[in-house]
């Protein structure tokens, strides 16, 4: 008898202990199920104390993780999700924006659902350049998981490498603090395995590549197992792994394409100025005071000044 796939395998065990999707009954390769007894796991990594010392956490769109998204709003923290699939980019939930009186608890429950995040007075659509302006660092990346192994941290999702994704656009654009910002995933114990042990569904091994995001934490109803060792990939985004379907479908690929060809316009403009001044110095050292050799006409301050003014204005 051929053993199942990985994804599959793990899916099989958890059919008895998920909890069905509205829209997909128990297609876990179209989302990743809450289960049962994640309120233990929930409260497992709201006492860890990179939980506890958080201002800002990124918390992926998964079902597993909804109650996550709300414990947060009310412990105060800001929540950064993206929308499914990216297609309305990144959606930034805080608590201090979201109109609630002591009656209103439910409100928070509201915003911390994928369909209630984006109704107004909740949550806010945000682009890049002002998640970075506005100076926001990820201290806790949190993300659902399909299949978690125990002793190297890494991880399979349903298998679309939204997760990855996300740290890779998060990391371009300087919002998180490389080794610094701690990942974790809400799994259940089934959904864990030891490659080490001769488990049949283990003996297919999960394959790393240079993008993907090991785990620091896996935290499941029973237990929070460390990974001391966890890395975090040192690139961010690759663009010649993406295919042009996916730029031309994702908008924060988009902006952050715009970005970095902005950021590059920049660079380039600060450098030709520098050797421009640079020039002109040298020159005027081998002129006459009183000749204006060398020195740059009306028109060619009047550039200088508007790349100056721009390089500023986008720096601030």
């Amino acid at each position: 008898m051929t053993a199942l796939p990985l994804r599959q395998a793990i899916w099989a065990s958890l059919i008895p202990h998920a909890i069905p999707d509205s829209r997909y009954n128990f297609d876990f390769s179209l989302f990743t199920p809450d289960f049962r007894s994640s309120e233990a796991a929930l409260e497992r990594i709201c006492a860890l104390e990179c939980y506890q010392n958080a201002s800002t956490l990124y918390i992926g769109p998964d079902n597993s993780l909804t109650s996550l998204r709300v414990r947060a709003l009310r412990d105060g923290k800001k929540v950064l999700v993206t929308s499914y699939a990216m297609r309305r980019g990144f959606w930034l939930l805080d608590p201090k924006r979201i109109d609630v009186d002591a009656n209103e608890k439910w409100k928070f429950e509201v915003a911390g659902l994928m369909d209630g995040m984006e109704k107004p007075g909740f949550g806010r659509r945000i682009g890049l350049a002002e998640l970075r302006d506005e100076k926001l660092t990820v201290d806790l990346f949190v993300s659902g998981s399909a299949v978690v192994e125990e002793n190297t941290g890494s991880r399979l999702g349903e298998g679309k490498g939204w997760s990855d994704l996300v740290w890779g656009i998060l990391k371009e654009v300087g919002l998180l603090k490389g080794e610094g910002t701690a990942v974790a995933t809400l799994v259940h114990d089934c959904q864990v395995i030891d490659q080490n042990e001769g488990e049949e569904h283990a003996m297919e091994k999960i394959k790393r590549d240079v993008w993907d995001v090991a785990l620091n934490y896996i935290i499941t109803p029973t237990r929070v197992i460390e990974i001391p060792g966890a890395t975090k990939p040192g690139c961010g985004i690759l663009w010649e792994n993406l295919t042009e379907e996916a730029i031309r479908t994702i908008p924060p690929l988009q902006e952050l394409k715009g970005i970095q060809m902005m950021d590059s316009i920049m660079s380039e403009a600060a450098r030709k100025t520098a050797e421009f001044r640079i020039g002109m110095t040298e020159e005027k050292s081998h002129v006459d005071d009183k000749e204006e050799k060398g020195v740059p006409n009306e028109y060619e301050s009047m550039g200088i000044s508007i790349v100056e003014r721009l390089m500023k204005g986008y720096k601030s």
